[in-house]
């Protein structure tokens, strides 16, 4: 409203405004009601009403510490006194209005360049932990890897043992196998041998009756051998 000239209803709804700040207790919010409030009336060519509710508005914007509230009632006086030819004080606080103007900009600069550090210094310390997970990640992997390549390698030798083990207890089998094969026919070498050199010492003593026979009843020994064996 104040834009467009209707100066009447503008005052009606800053007054509600103000009226709600003050339920609520908010006091910036008291404060910029206030500040609408002093420049309506500095728009009204009311400039004297206008600096008395700077006056005293500047005076609970220092006391709560409220920059930005108190440059802009230094302002509303500067230009109501400017407005009344009182040029000198305008121009003071104009100066005044310039110097915290310009102590907000630099006060939120350097607020805006400490959250950008801030910011700077977050990420960067996420993309440390992100590296320090990631390096935590990869350890994790090779311990698992590592002992995966352990029990592996620890499987590989106890089935090589097994596998040792089991050929030599074959190859003990079968040593014993070949023993036993070898003295079992060993045994029926020396068995043979042994009924052959029977037989040769029976031929012989049989041989030798026949002989004996022979040289006695005047036969020959072919006539004893054959009368022997007819007999057996």
């Amino acid at each position: 409203y104040t834009t467009r000239g209707q100066y009447n209803e503008a005052g009606v709804l800053i007054a509600e405004g103000l009226a709600y700040f003050e339920k609520q207790q908010d006091q910036r919010g008291i404060l910029s009601g206030k500040y609408y409030q002093a420049n309506l009336e500095l728009k009204t060519g009311r400039y004297e009403r206008a600096i008395e509710i700077a006056q005293n508005e500047i005076i609970t914007a220092k006391q709560q510490m409220l920059d930005e509230p108190r440059s802009n009632f230094l302002q509303v006086l500067a230009e109501a006194h400017e407005g009344l030819g009182k040029y000198d004080k305008a121009l003071l606080f104009q100066k005044q209005y310039k110097a915290l103007s310009d102590s907000i900009y630099n006060a939120e600069k350097a607020r805006i360049v400490a959250d950008l550090q801030y910011a700077y210094e977050g990420e960067k310390k996420d993309k440390e932990i992100q590296i320090l997970r990631e390096e935590e990640a990869r350890q994790k992997l090779y311990v698992t890897l590592t002992s995966l390549a352990a029990m592996a390698a620890f499987f590989l030798v106890a089935v090589i043992y097994l596998s040792k083990k089991l050929q030599t207890v074959r190859h003990r089998e079968r040593e014993a196998q070949l023993t036993a094969e070898r003295e079992k026919s060993d045994r029926e070498k020396y068995q043979v041998e042994a009924e052959k050199q029977i037989e040769e010492e029976r031929n012989k003593r049989i041989l030798a009756v026949a002989q004996f026979l022979g040289d006695k009843y005047g036969i020959s020994i072919d006539q004893v051998l054959l009368a022997f064996l007819f007999n057996h």
